[in-house]
């Protein structure tokens, strides 16, 4: 029950967040996306500068993001993976109907993103991923391992492309 509440106060709230924005009052706007996207586990280390309402942020893994962050539209920071369940059951040699496990085993990972980084649009951050401060990742970027401070990044899986300073 408690479950299906926070559910019900992260899109109220976010709700309130996105139409708080014609009040053009950013400030408020965030407060009310951080109190969502907190209830759901997600830890702000500072005020982050935007988050866009169509971003999708996992906190079930642990999800830290730093002082005056931007995220984009949709962008996708994951911090869980259950392929792992896919791979036991795709492996013939593990696989037999009376071997089933009894739970579906997941992975949780934490992601950091750094103070002061840029998330573009669309791009994707795997479990156990941290960014650095002051780092750009492209638009449609694929990130996975660490991204060191003031980089810029950009593809498929994500690589550095140059420093931001």
């Amino acid at each position: 029950m408690t479950q299906v509440l926070k559910r019900v106060f992260y899109y109220i709230m976010l709700a309130l967040s996105f139409c708080s924005r014609a009040l053009r009052n950013r400030n408020l706007t965030m407060r009310l996306a951080m109190a969502a996207y907190r209830s759901q586990g997600v830890v702000f280390c500072g005020m982050p500068r935007y988050i866009h309402p169509d971003a999708y942020l996992d906190g079930s893994g642990g999800l830290y993001i730093g002082e005056r962050v931007v995220v984009s539209t949709k962008v996708i920071v994951l911090t869980h993976d259950y392929s792992v369940n896919v791979r036991q059951m795709a492996n013939p040699t593990l696989f037999c109907i009376d071997n089933l496990p009894k739970e579906d085993a997941g992975i949780f990972e934490s992601v950091r993103i750094g103070d002061w980084s840029f998330l573009g649009a669309g791009c994707i951050v795997l479990p156990g991923s941290t960014i650095g401060k002051y780092c750009i990742i492209g638009a449609g970027a694929v990130v996975k391992g660490n991204i060191p401070d003031y980089s810029v990044v950009a593809g498929n899986p994500a690589k550095i492309i140059k420093r931001t300073c």
